[in-house]
């Protein structure tokens, strides 16, 4: 859990200073790599890459903070863009072949 919570951290870091990263998983991937791994900026081999966090938790993390605590909101058109994307995504999941 320490790890979770170092990461949660780390991301309302990004989060707090680029209005960007709260709209886009990509953005805030790449802000929290330069900020807070920057010996991955440039290249990243085998080693480094293994102690980096997945770009999964990131992403889960960050919904955490916007949904649940209200946190650093996506702009309206991000949020409206999700939205549809997860329903998409529940039809799909649910949907017989």
């Amino acid at each position: 859990m320490k790890q979770i919570e170092t990461i949660r951290n780390k991301v309302v870091e990004v989060l707090r200073n680029s209005p960007k990263a709260r709209d886009n998983d990509w953005w805030l991937l790449i802000n929290y790599i330069q900020t807070h791994h920057p010996e991955a900026r440039l290249f990243i081999n085998y080693n480094e890459i293994s102690n980096l966090p997945m770009p999964e938790s990131i992403r889960r993390v960050r919904q955490k903070i916007q949904n649940e605590e209200r946190l650093y909101s996506a702009s309206e058109q991000a949020s409206l863009s999700r939205s549809i994307e997860e329903v998409r995504v529940r039809n799909w999941s649910t949907s017989e072949y």
